[in-house]
C-alpha cells in the first residue's frame, strides 16, 4: 500500500513505508 501513503498520515506513511 505504498500509494496509500500519498493521502495517509505520516504515521500511516511509515506503516505503509514498513508494509512495502
Amino acid at each position: 500500500m505504498a500509494d496509500a501513503g500519498r493521502w495517509a498520515s505520516p504515521s500511516e506513511l511509515i506503516h505503509c513505508s514498513q508494509d512495502g
